[in-house]
């Protein structure tokens, strides 16, 4: 199925029950019906182009951040205008997510923080400085556990790495782990699956990694991936046990769509 939404497609994002899509479009944010590919709604409040988006727990919200530095909330039963606009970064949003009790929402920036906001009152709970530009946000729904893709090119560990993927605490108060890239590479995205166990990493060097989440440790050799663009195209990945067997993942890049499997018998991808 291709769906032409009127702009390019910076993000993606799949709701909880699996009945609609909602997609970066430019400016503006689409919502598609998953099975017919029809577009429900286009929203519009953004000035510049949405580079993230993801659902509230039981599909009640939609958050979104964008090149605006604006982090904007949605109520499910009244898309026609926000209902809260956050304001406080200073370049571009790259990475929202959710706590699991639905209390909370990250956003990661451009300018190096990342923001914690109160979902009811509006109001920014903390900031935390990262000192290096920060692409991707995600919270893990079992243990609460914060990872965060950043920026190649700062944040020296010695003459050719840097950090690029960093997990805290669900408090977000302590750094757990740290991994690193080579220098210019940027951690794109990042991803748990459902259950927790698992991890995945986007790399700009146009690669996807496994991790073990909670020994912090590679699942065998990154996948290779068709797409040069991976800095920019703003791929949601959806991470899925399933059986206890394999971990399915599943991409959109523009209109591409793509999958694969990990087999955790064979510690490898298997197609």
């Amino acid at each position: 199925m291709e769906i032409h939404v009127g702009g390019r497609c910076n993000c993606v994002a799949c709701s909880p029950c699996g009945r609609y899509i909602a997609g970066g479009a430019g400016k503006d944010i689409v919502i598609i019906d998953a099975s017919s590919g029809e577009i429900l709604r286009r929203l519009r409040s953004h000035s510049k182009d949405v580079r993230c988006i993801t659902f509230f727990p039981g599909c009640t919200k939609i958050v979104s951040g964008s090149d605006d530095g604006k982090v904007i909330v949605w109520e499910w039963e009244s898309l026609e205008s926000p209902a809260h606009v956050r304001e406080g970064h200073s370049d571009w949003v790259r990475g929202v997510a959710v706590s699991r009790d639905g209390q909370r929402i990250y956003s990661g920036s451009e300018d190096g923080s990342l923001r914690i906001w109160n979902v009811v009152s509006g109001v920014q709970v903390a900031e935390l400085a990262q000192n290096i530009g920060v692409k991707s946000v995600a919270v893990c729904g079992q243990t609460g556990r914060i990872a965060l893709g950043l920026r190649g090119g700062k944040r020296r560990i010695n003459a050719r790495n840097y950090v690029g993927l960093r997990i805290l605490n669900s408090s977000a108060n302590e750094v757990q782990f740290e991994n690193i890239e080579e220098r210019g590479f940027s951690v794109c995205h990042v991803s748990f699956c459902l259950n927790g166990l698992y991890l995945a990493m986007r790399s700009s060097r146009c690669s996807a990694q496994l991790w073990n989440a909670r020994a912090c440790e590679r699942m065998g050799k990154p996948l290779k991936m068709n797409s040069s663009d991976c800095d920019r195209c703003g791929i949601q990945s959806r991470w899925k046990a399933s059986g206890g067997e394999f971990v399915w993942l599943g991409s959109i890049v523009g209109c591409c769509v793509w999958g694969v499997y990990w087999g955790l018998a064979k510690n490898a991808w298997v197609g």
